[in-house]
């Protein structure tokens, strides 16, 4: 086993020359306009006036402009600020520079720390350590005082060393906890992750191009950078060719995209990264591009022109695992269609009726082929999701699923929407078959509770009270006066309160109000009327004189119970 070796004294701490011009140039963009309190004499009236003395980081200018007060800048937190032409500026706005023209950002003195402002950015460059390839990652650092003045400093940050079989990496930082500590040399990591990440193509000072000599030389990383673009991952890219070399055959084929976005999708399928792309959909033991991706020739050059992506792999070789798959007429269809539901309309199975009288689980499409239920998606303009629904309700409704009329509608909506008009029927008949039984099973203590209360109906000023008679009266008011009486089925059916109906006389059928009372204590639970609103005086003055007439009742009944036991 070959002895690990220590690069740390071995790699420059400073980026090569010239970096640091073309930090200033590209990456620091943005400039300060700090500006503070000043005074300055008027020179027609010679008077001293206050104002705002503003300074530009980019030129070194300053210039007096006049105050405005922070509310007006739409910053009330802020001291005040200053106008600009015709327009207010506070802290964090941008302006461009009356003087150089370059786009500034609005700080006063006071935000400002004794320490001034930092600014950083990173940036990376390919090194080379005799035959190994070193991808040198860099942070400029740019502070900006009180007065002006920038400071430029350029600090290591990541290093990776590429050897035949193994990266080794390097920092130029030490984590603890949530805090970064920062010192300039390198530090080498026993353990290698991808923690340079995402690389831009504005992120490299200088871009890779002759690796001949060096340990990636066959890699192909320059072809992977262009076809990768805004998403290159170098890192894991190299690292996954390091484990397999053969990776460089899909780039320089044209596949340099698909596995761009591959390597995307895997280095990012977990919480910050920090690992190598896997791709494990590649069959790595072969060489040639088209047997990697599970491809003949002529499908590996149309995928190529198309430019396909893992999803598109995907697809093709699910339909094409069931049946032949024209290439370019199926394609569009194809391309248009979600993985997800083809993978179901592929997929998708169910107990149905056999040849042998028995059941069996069999495809819900049967026999017909995926393009051929494609192309009657497309014609009747309806998504795959709805037409597997229509087979599922078609197969519970026991429609015979092996009639290919029955299977393809000549209208998918029509048959769609009838089929679920007839299960929601279904379920409304099922739901009230259910509550009925319900109710006849509670009708014995229903009809017990409400039978001796018949006394207790009363008339008195035109307005008559009554107890309920049947649950089936409850859903009935309940329906009437839109409110919930009729789910107090069970209550009623326990004994603990009863529900009577507060009728007119001259209307005694039409509901009114509905009254909940509390058999053991004749104390008044709910009293309402068309949808919950609250009795009128007539009907609360009603509703005391019954109770006071209902509590003589069971005194008087109570009475002659005695007497008729002494």
């Amino acid at each position: 086993m070959s002895e690990q070796i220590n690069y740390e004294e071995l790699l420059p701490r400073q980026p090569s020359e010239g970096a640091l011009d073309w930090c200033i140039k590209t990456k620091f963009q943005h400039e300060y306009a700090i500006y503070r309190d000043t005074y300055y004499r008027d020179p027609l009236t010679g008077m001293r006036k206050n104002a705002v003395s503003v300074t530009c980081t980019g030129c070194g200018g300053s210039w007096i402009a006049g105050k405005a007060r922070g509310a007006d800048c739409g910053r009330g937190w802020a001291p005040f600020g200053f106008v600009d032409g015709a327009v207010n500026i506070g802290p964090g706005d941008a302006f461009p520079c009356p003087l150089c023209g370059g786009q500034l950002k609005a700080v006063h003195i006071g935000q400002i720390s004794k320490l001034g402002i930092d600014d950083n950015v990173y940036f990376c460059e390919p090194w080379q350590l005799g035959e190994k390839f070193v991808l040198l990652g860099w942070r400029a650092e740019r502070n900006t005082g009180k007065n002006a003045q920038k400071v430029y400093r350029m600090w290591p940050y990541e290093a990776y060393v590429f050897e035949q079989k193994k990266t080794v990496r390097l920092t130029g930082y030490q984590k603890c906890l949530s805090a970064m500590h920062y010192f300039d040399r390198w530090q080498q990591v026993k353990r290698c992750d991808d923690r340079w990440g995402k690389t831009e193509p504005g992120d490299w000072f200088r871009k890779p191009k002759d690796l001949s000599g060096t340990t990636i030389e066959n890699s192909a990383l320059p072809q992977y950078l262009k076809a990768a673009g805004d998403d290159a991952w170098p890192v894991a890219y190299l690292r996954l060719w390091q484990k397999h070399r053969n990776i460089e055959n899909l780039i320089v084929q044209g596949c340099g995209e698909m596995v761009a976005k591959a390597i995307v999708r895997d280095t990012q399928s977990y919480y910050g990264g920090g690992h190598s792309a896997k791709l494990e959909w590649v069959d790595w033991k072969q060489k040639r591009p088209a047997r990697m991706l599970g491809l003949d020739r002529q499908e590996f050059a149309f995928c190529v022109r198309e430019q396909w992506t893992q999803d598109d792999l995907a697809k093709y070789k699910m339909v094409r695992a069931w049946e032949p798959v024209k290439l370019p007429e199926d394609w569009e269809l194809l391309k248009k269609t979600r993985s997800y539901d083809l993978n179901k309309l592929c997929n998708e199975k169910a107990l149905l009726p056999d040849t042998t009288g028995g059941k069996s689980m069999q495809l819900l499409r049967g026999r017909l082929t995926v393009m051929r239920c494609l192309r009657y998606l497309d014609r009747q303009k309806r998504e795959t999701i709805t037409l597997l629904d229509y087979w599922n309700m078609a197969r519970r409704a026991g429609l015979n699923l092996r009639d290919e009329h029955v299977q393809l509608p000549k209208s998918l909506k029509r048959e769609h929407d009838r089929l679920v008009e007839a299960e929601r029927i279904a379920r409304n008949e099922e739901e009230k078959r259910k509550k009925q039984a319900e109710i006849d099973k509670r009708r014995p203590a229903f009809e017990k509770t409400v039978a001796p209360l018949e006394a207790w109906a009363w008339e008195d000023g035109g307005i008559r009270i009554r107890p309920v008679h049947t649950e089936e009266e409850l859903i009935d008011e309940g329906s009437a006066l839109c409110h919930c009486v009729g789910t107090y089925g069970e209550t009623v059916a326990r004994g603990d309160s009863c529900i009577f109906f507060i009728r007119r006389a001259d209307a005694p059928d039409k509901p009114w109000y509905t009254l909940q009372v509390e058999l053991k204590t004749l104390k008044e639970l709910q009293n309402h009327g068309m949808r919950n609103c609250p009795p009128t005086k007539d009907v609360q003055a009603f509703v005391a004189r019954w109770l006071e007439h209902v509590r003589q009742l069971k005194s008087a009944g109570k009475k002659q119970k005695k007497e008729a036991a002494a």
